[in-house]
């Protein structure tokens, strides 16, 4: 059984991935359901204040990290063009079962075509 966790998915993630994260445990909700115009500094508040992980395949998350010098929200970021939701089913499954102590603590995980890579905050 993974650990429970609170994720927040941004645009970029389709919401379809949402039914099956739930299934995992997970609460999992979408920016769209949210707030459809939600910066992404918003975003960032947001999931730090509720503690929860941000998908996302928007770059511009990493480079506000790294502005913010935080160390909390934990961001996992999709590289794939396009991130249909089998995809992202299947990467994302690993990343979450093998870094949740890593999640916890604050990080930002760039998953592409190879293995994920992971860097820890602040950044």
């Amino acid at each position: 059984m993974m650990p429970f966790m609170k994720l927040i998915l941004d645009m970029g993630i389709s919401p379809k991935v949402i039914p099956w994260l739930e299934q995992l445990g997970h609460e999992a909700v979408h920016v769209e359901t949210i707030n459809p115009r939600a910066l992404d500094s918003e975003i960032l508040d947001l999931a730090q204040e509720k503690e929860a992980v941000v998908l996302t395949s928007d770059k511009d998350f990493g480079a506000l990290l790294a502005s913010r010098k935080s160390r909390s929200p934990s961001v996992i970021l999709f590289r794939l063009i396009p991130a249909p939701p089998e995809e992202v089913k299947r990467r994302l499954e690993p990343v979450l079962k093998n870094y949740d102590r890593e999640l916890k603590q604050g990080c930002l995980i760039t998953i592409a075509l190879g293995k994920p890579r992971l860097r820890m905050l602040p950044i």
